[in-house]
């Protein structure tokens, strides 16, 4: 099992959006496959899904 740690940078609302995926089992995702240039959509299963607020950037500070 391949294991992505991904880190995004948001305001405040973001946050509550992110965390509906909690709920969820999986997700629908599409990618570049690199070999034949074509969107490919597939499954990924969510496990040990985190959210929370590192900064608040809201209004414009880091």
């Amino acid at each position: 099992m391949v294991q992505i740690g991904v880190t995004f940078r948001v305001s405040k609302k973001w946050p509550n959006k992110f965390s509906a995926y909690k709920k969820q089992a999986s997700i629908t995702v599409g990618y570049l496959d690199m070999e034949t240039m074509n969107i490919v959509n597939t499954q990924m299963y969510i496990d040990g899904y985190q959210v929370k607020l590192v900064s608040d950037t809201s209004y414009g500070s880091l």
